[in-house]
């Protein structure tokens, strides 16, 4: 329990939570000792509308959205107040439209979408803010001043703290790694672990390390960037993309070891070694992360090397086991594994010696490239595009401004004193997709009746405004600091410090208390109801375009290693953007498939179905980045004429595959591969006879290239007649989708 506070003490997320907590509590505070609460909440509003655009991204990046965060809030601020002065009918339409607008700045990603939030924020902060006898031009001079402050504090801080800042997003990395690995080793070696659920969770693991990694990619690799300007800056960008390759083998860490037990029978116990050491690297990868995360001191140690050296010697106690030629392809299966280790244990070697700067000046000359950086196009083509009815955002627009609609209506029926509380809390839960929706409805209404029974228990047992406002900044720190990982601690938070403002500022207080637990309750009521029947978005709507990117991706991953197979170049620029894109695209695609899972039982039609497809296209992803690890840490040969007969008929049932997603028929691909595989079996048996005959002849010791070659063939072989099985089970499980 220590270690996760103190994580979450250590974290960005806490760190900005308290910068914005001082910026709140103080004009709060101010407001109390001065009689001036109307002019402190105007402040408090500004903070609030510069703070929703703070988030995760380059300094600049942050600090023109918390801009526009700012002009939107004052923006809609305006026209709230313009729009008081007309009748009803007149007025509610206007904030109808101010509520459609910002919410359609969502097709802008993240970022836009919170920018749109300070719109919504700001309709109902309207209604508050109307109530005081402040003029509207006083008003919007102190919500600027709030929002400009908050800006300027922010930008010093987050300046001061980036450096901190990426360490903590690299500390992610390693752990989210390390946690893929372990998972991926339990369902690997394991198979009592290797359950659906295990699985499940590897694939949401996969998801967050890619946004992960984007996050990484915006602060490090961009050209307007100035954070790679010293040796220890250049040492986290170094890590970031060695943590990149390691990935990559974690993905292609995919042993059959069903084989393995056929091939090895009772000597199945020798692969102990290699199990140890597997193990091992995703242990030491997890301290790393915590000495990252710490500022401590790491260092690798010998027991990876004792637990490499046992696996390599278990070939040996196997060959002489068994003996030569019948223990060769159970050795050369050991061998590739053995290979697998090594690789992963030179690319933790090489992080350990970057993390303690034992490589020379010249070496941490990282090589930056903005190509690597996803985009986001802001231009107002991005909007027309979206003003349509197939669009996600634009339905979720016209739910919200409905929902916004039912949510004033009744709130002004009730009470129209707390009418702003159902609207904020129908803003805050409604979300484009089911899944969230309903999640954050309940964290919400848990949430607030958590924080209604701490904040009853407070005021029964204390009558103290120093206890009160003190519980109340608390809170508030709480309540910022976990709004990214715990929506039900945070919204306790929240409720707890505003319900203690009320009690601080109004003498009803038990009424008060009671009256935001029905009121947030209506607000749940028509979030839900709103996410259901007004024009619902359902994943299964989707998820078939999603698994067709995943396809073009992996597709295009499979033709870009072909060709470094074939041309024997080292992996260049075009080859890491092609793969960058496969992993963000099955990583998007692993998403769709978990927002689906929280969807109601009557909207997931053939969801095994659409299971199956998510797993194959991870499954093959994975084929592929094994396949691509050996070619490019072995010497290999040239492509035969059989390995591209089998490999044609791989990528056209691909092709096929995304033919059908797209509505059109599939093309013929006439089963060759049989005569092919001949071929190259034939080959590989010529070898194995060539090394009995040189075993006959005395030569005991097999020579480099011929290792080399008989290892080459087996791989190759292996990788392709699992590559085959695996695109005619995707091009089987998209027809059973349609």
């Amino acid at each position: 329990m220590s270690k996760k506070l103190n994580k979450h003490i250590n974290s960005f997320d806490f760190f900005r939570a308290s910068i914005v907590s001082i910026l709140l509590v103080l004009p709060i505070y101010w407001g109390f000792s001065t009689d001036n609460y109307p002019a402190g909440m105007a402040i408090v509003v500004g903070v609030m509308f510069a703070y929703f655009s703070n988030i995760e991204g380059t300094n600049r990046n942050r600090i023109i959205g918390m801009f526009y965060s700012l002009s939107m809030g004052l923006f809609v601020l305006t026209g709230f107040f313009f729009s008081v002065n007309f009748p009803d009918y007149i007025r509610i339409p206007t904030l109808a439209l101010l509520i459609f607008a910002s919410s359609m700045l969502s097709v802008f990603g993240f970022r836009g979408s919170m920018i749109g939030f300070a719109g919504l924020f700001a309709v109902v902060m309207g209604f508050m803010l109307h109530k005081y006898s402040l003029p509207a031009l006083e008003i919007l001079k102190l919500v600027s001043l709030g929002g400009i402050v908050c800006i300027l504090v922010s930008a010093l801080s987050q300046f001061i703290f980036q450096k901190r800042h990426i360490q903590l997003l690299l500390a992610e990395c390693m752990e989210l790694t390390a946690n893929y690995l372990k998972m991926s080793d339990d369902i690997k070696w394991n198979a009592t672990t290797n359950t659906p659920d295990l699985q499940y969770r590897l694939l949401k693991t996969q998801s967050a390390i890619n946004e992960n990694h984007e996050l990484l990619r915006s602060m490090l690799m961009s050209e307007k960037s100035t954070l790679i300007s010293s040796s220890e800056n250049r040492k986290l960008y170094l890590l970031f993309i060695e943590m990149i390759d390691l990935y990559e083998m974690a993905i292609a860490w995919n042993p059959d070891f069903e084989a393995f037990e056929e091939e090895l029978g009772k000597f199945t116990n020798l692969l102990l070694p290699y199990q140890k050491t597997s193990e091992l690297v995703s242990e030491h990868l997890m301290k790393l992360s915590e000495a990252l995360r710490s500022n401590a001191s790491f260092s690798l140690d010998s027991s990876l090397d004792e637990a490499l050296s046992e696996a390599e010697k278990s070939i040996k106690v196997y060959v002489d086991a068994v003996k030569l030629p019948r223990a060769r392809e159970g050795a050369l299966m050991m061998r590739n594994l053995l290979d697998h280790e090594q690789r992963e244990l030179e690319k933790l070697k090489l992080i350990d010696n970057i993390y303690n700067n034992l490589l020379q000046e010249s070496q941490l000359v990282p090589r930056r490239n903005s190509q690597f950086i996803t985009t986001q196009n802001y231009s107002w083509n991005t909007i027309k595009i979206n003003l349509n009815t197939e669009s996600v955002i634009f339905r979720h627009s016209i739910r919200l401004t409905t929902a916004f609609l039912l949510s004033f209506l009744i709130g002004h029926a009730l009470n129209p004193d707390y009418a702003n509380w159902i609207i904020v809390t129908t803003m805050v839960i409604l979300r484009p997709n089911y899944g969230l929706t309903k999640s954050r409805a309940k964290s919400r209404m848990a949430g607030t009746i958590l924080g209604m029974i701490f904040t009853l228990a407070l005021v029964y047992l204390f009558n103290n405004t120093i206890v009160y406002g003190t519980t109340a900044a608390i809170s508030l720190l709480v309540g910022f600091s976990y709004i990214n990982k715990n929506y039900k601690i945070a919204s306790a938070g929240i409720t707890i410090s505003i319900l203690l403002l009320y009690v601080l500022n109004e003498n009803d207080s038990i009424e008060i208390i009671l009256n935001r637990g029905l009121y947030t309750f209506i607000g749940v009521l028509i979030s839900l109801f709103a996410m259901y029947f007004i024009w619902p978005v359902w994943e299964k709507e989707n998820i078939k375009d999603a698994i067709k990117k995943a396809l073009i991706a992996n597709l295009n991953y499979l033709k870009a290693v072909n060709n470094l197979y074939r041309t024997k170049q080292e992996a260049d620029t075009a080859y890491r953007l092609i793969r960058k894109d496969a992993f963000i695209k099955n990583g998007n695609l692993n998403g769709a498939f978990q927002r689906l899972q929280e969807e109601p039982k009557s909207k997931k039609n053939q969801v095994s179905n659409i299971y199956a497809a998510v797993l194959l296209n991870h499954s093959f992803l994975s084929g592929i980045a094994a396949y691509s690890a050996y070619i490019q840490s072995h010497k290999t040969t040239n492509t035969s004429e059989s390995f591209e007969t089998i490999m044609d008929y791989i990528c056209v049932n691909l092709q096929n595959a995304i033919a059908i997603l797209k509505g059109k028929s599939a093309a013929k691909n006439p089963d060759k591969c049989f005569e092919a595989f001949e071929v190259l079996d034939k080959k590989y048996a010529e070898l194995n006879l060539k090394r009995n005959l040189e075993i006959e002849s005395g030569i005991l010791t097999m020579s480099t290239e011929m290792r080399s070659k008989l290892q080459e063939a087996k791989v190759i072989i292996e990788q392709l007649k699992w590559l085959k099985n695996l695109s005619e089970n995707v091009l089987g499980a998209v027809e059973v989708l349609g």
